[in-house]
Order: C-alpha cells, then sequence, then structure tokens
C-alpha cells in the first residue's frame, strides 16, 4: 500500500488521470488509517471545481466514519442539490440524519430515493425496520423486507424480516429468520436482543436469558436489556 501511495503522490493536475488517481489515493490513505489526509484529498477535488457524484458521496462516507455528521451532512446535502437522482448518496444523507437522531427527516429520504429506484435494497430495508420498531403499517414493512431480501441476501435484511413477524406475532416464523441472522452475525447485540425478545414471548426462558446475555457481553451498557433479564425470574414462576 506504501508502494502505491508513493506511485500516487506526485501525480500533477495536469495529468489526464488526475482525478481517478487522486481518488484511489484518498481511498488507500482511508485503508491506512489516515482518514484525515483522505478527507483533505476528496476536499481539494472539490475546491478545484470537480463535480462528480462519487467524489461527494466518498467525502460524505469519510466525514461519517470520522464521527463529523455536521459537516458530513452539509457536504451530502450540496451533493444531493447537484445530484438529486443519486441514491447512493441520497441512502448517505437519510443514514446521517438517522445517527443525528432526525428520524423524520431519514424517513422522508428513504421514501425519496424508492420514487427513484423502488428495488433499492438498503432504503426498503431502513424503512421496513422503522416500521417494525414503531408497529405501524407491518404489512407494508413485510413486503418491503422480503422484497430486500430477494434483491440483496443480508443478515442484517433477515434479522428485520424476523423482527417484523414478531411484531405480527408470527413467532414460528419469526424464530427461523432470527436464528439464521444470529447465525450469519453472532457478535451484534441488537440481534441477540431481538432473538431474547422472541424466546421471551415463547416462553423460553432459559434461550431468552442466554440471548440477553450474549447481548450484554457485546454491550455492556444497555439498561433496557439488564432490565429484561431482570424480569425473567418474575416472568417464568
Amino acid at each position: 500500500m506504501a508502494e502505491a501511495i508513493a506511485v500516487l503522490e506526485p501525480l500533477s493536475t495536469d495529468s489526464p488521470i488526475y482525478t481517478e488517481a487522486s481518488l484511489q489515493l484518498a481511498y488507500l490513505y482511508k485503508r491506512s488509517q489516515q482518514n484525515e489526509r483522505a478527507i483533505s484529498i476528496l476536499q481539494q477535488l472539490l475546491d478545484e471545481d470537480i463535480e462528480r457524484p462519487d467524489l461527494y458521496y466518498y467525502l460524505v462516507v469519510f466525514l461519517d466514519d470520522s464521527g463529523d455528521y455536521k459537516q458530513a451532512i452539509e457536504i451530502a446535502l450540496v451533493g444531493v442539490e447537484k445530484y438529486p437522482e443519486s441514491v447512493q448518496l441520497l441512502y448517505q444523507l437519510g443514514v446521517l440524519y438517522e445517527k443525528s437522531a432526525d428520524h423524520q427527516s431519514a424517513t422522508a429520504v428513504m421514501e425519496k430515493i424508492l420514487l427513484i429506484d423502488d428495488a433499492y435494497p438498503d432504503a426498503l430495508n431502513f424503512l421496513a425496520y422503522g416500521q417494525a420498531e414503531s408497529g405501524l403499517d407491518l404489512e407494508l414493512a413485510l413486503s418491503r423486507a422480503e422484497k430486500a431480501l430477494a434483491i440483496k441476501p443480508s443478515g442484517y435484511i433477515v434479522d428485520t424480516l424476523g423482527w417484523i413477524l414478531f411484531k405480527m406475532g408470527r413467532y414460528s416464523e419469526s424464530r427461523e429468520q432470527l436464528e439464521k441472522a444470529i447465525e450469519l452475525h453472532p457478535d451484534d447485540a441488537v440481534i441477540q436482543e431481538h432473538l431474547g425478545d422472541l424466546y421471551r414471548a415463547m416462553k423460553l426462558w432459559d434461550e431468552a436469558e442466554s440471548a440477553y446475555r450474549a447481548a450484554l457481553k457485546k454491550d455492556p451498557h444497555s439498561i433496557l436489556v439488564e432490565e429484561k433479564l431482570r424480569q425473567l425470574p418474575l416472568e417464568r414462576q
């Protein structure tokens, strides 16, 4: 990687491959944990009036990874204004809104994505999971999750599907999906908690306790899971 960086760094702005080389250089810096240098290169390209949707996309992603949600949102909004049909950029904007606790704006962006591309799996999954959490429009949530999973097989979408089925009271089907999801992502605390909630509802007390303890092991600061674990002995009497 260091050799590749050494080759790319000297390229001048006159080079016909300057933009592509700069993007590659930013990627290499990111991979080598030099995030600030990666961001600086991408910002410089924008300052040079080089306009490409993927340039905005990568800059937003790198800023997001740095935890700078405010600046990432500002860059994403500029990019979306210039490239309103870029679903990748729109999706990152929606994710940033969600991370900033602006669920309403995040949902609006995801809905906008589906108006552009009704088969964009990540937006389908985002909306389906949000509907499961709220308990609203579960039939629509189910169809969205199933459509997303058919397009993009993913353990996280399997979890969404299982969680929707749980909220619908279809416990046997939910168990099949959630157990499959935890096989794919055994270290995910949220999926472990979902599985614990399902086992609890099915009165499978030992399994519920095991799932909650696994969730706490991955996320020791989850007060909600701790409370659920404390309630189990009372519920199983």
